[in-house]
């Protein structure tokens, strides 16, 4: 997840701004990757304890951080597999 925006003039960094969101934002944002994974968490099939981990962490996102910026920085990482 991207928490800044880099201006560039060729290879020169000119200008690193970041980027704001908003809470609505994070909710779209984090039921967007809940629903494309929503197929791992079926009745018929086990879910392993690193996605059960993750996709707790996208609903907890809101409650466990102070602003938007933070939770964008403190994305929770998809598992491998």
């Amino acid at each position: 997840m991207r928490s800044h925006f880099t201006v560039m003039n060729g290879k020169d960094v000119v200008e690193v701004v970041p980027l704001s969101y908003s809470w609505d934002e994070i909710r779209r944002m984090r039921n967007r990757q809940l629903a494309r994974t929503d197929w791992r968490a079926m009745k018929d099939r086990t879910l392993s304890t690193a996605w059960r981990e993750y996709r707790s962490a996208l609903r907890d996102l809101p409650q466990n951080h102070v602003t938007p910026e933070e939770a964008v920085q403190n994305w929770p990482v998809m598992p491998d597999e």
